[in-house]
């Protein structure tokens, strides 16, 4: 395992990153020589784990969106309703 202290990993964090990648293992932070996180690199996803990306529209279930949809919300639109005058 890897230890670096914290603040050197803060200033150098994309580094730090690629040392656990280039090394594959563990990179230990600390903070005054006690170990307060980890960076782990990530193992690659098996290929039957991969995500696989349906096509547009194929989903099995069916809903319907409302003719209203688009219609403004009651008591919403304050929020986005600019003061008549610049507070003083």
């Amino acid at each position: 395992m890897i230890t670096v202290p914290l603040n050197e990993a803060n200033k150098h964090f994309a580094e730090t990153v690629q040392r656990a990648l280039d090394a594959g293992e563990t990179v230990a932070l600390t903070r005054e020589h006690i170990v307060v996180a980890h960076v782990v690199p990530m193992e690659e996803p098996k290929s039957s784990e991969k995500r696989k990306v349906r096509p547009l529209g194929s989903s099995p279930y069916k809903f319907d969106i409302p003719a209203n949809f688009k219609d403004p919300i009651p008591g919403f639109s304050e929020y986005f309703t600019l003061p008549d005058s610049p507070p003083t």
